[in-house]
């Protein structure tokens, strides 16, 4: 994991990129990076996230918040800190990509 990463603005979009391809195990999911050849794997609420943005979904920063805080019990603080590690850790592994 990367080192904790600034919040990021409510309004930034964000989707998955063309570069990987995932699948769901045991409440987990797994995504193999095909320009690296190296398998990642998410949480419950990495999970989430990544179906929130499967099917070619754009979603803001703050939709995916919107939706954490509404399927889980997480204070707001806790959320906008893990969401954007998640977030940042998915774009530097090129899992993900700002969109705009």
């Amino acid at each position: 994991m990367i080192a904790l990463a600034k919040t990021m603005e409510e309004n930034i979009k964000i989707k998955l990129s063309n570069q990987q391809i995932s699948t769901s195990l045991s409440g987990e999911t797994v995504i193999l990076n095909h320009e690296k050849g190296i398998y990642f794997s998410l949480n419950e609420v990495g999970t989430f996230v990544w179906e929130q943005l499967e099917n070619n979904q754009i979603k803001t920063f703050g939709e995916l918040k919107s939706a954490i805080l509404n399927e889980f019990e997480i204070d707001e603080a806790t959320c906008v800190t893990d969401l954007t590690q998640i977030i940042s850790d998915l774009i530097n592994e090129k899992l993900a990509e700002k969109v705009g």
